[in-house]
């Protein structure tokens, strides 16, 4: 298991389809992800230039989970919601509002 993938948190901002847009030189690299807990494909994709995560989507591109270390305006960000509940830190309280 890569360190990756034992991190407590990966912090993503949920964005439509329609909305989503990437800005800046460059182009993301996608690969398709079949090992998802689910089964089902994902859509992968990094920088280009530096390797690093910018966001993951379903193969029907109707929804994206932009990866928030990649936006410039992520101060403004804060946490709302642990989807995965289960496996959630100990000290995780009240996020879901």
């Amino acid at each position: 298991m890569s360190g990756f993938q034992r991190r407590p948190y990966r912090a993503v901002v949920f964005c439509k389809g329609q909305d989503f847009k990437i800005k800046g030189k460059g182009r993301a690299k996608e690969y398709i992800k079949t090992t998802a807990e689910s089964g089902n494909k994902r859509i992968q994709a990094f920088c280009g230039e530096c390797g690093s995560q910018l966001y993951g989507c379903d193969l029907d591109r109707s929804g994206y989970n932009v990866r928030i270390g990649c936006l410039d305006q992520r101060d403004s960000l804060s946490p709302v919601k642990h989807i995965f509940g289960t496996s959630a830190q100990k000290w995780v309280h009240n996020l879901d509002r």
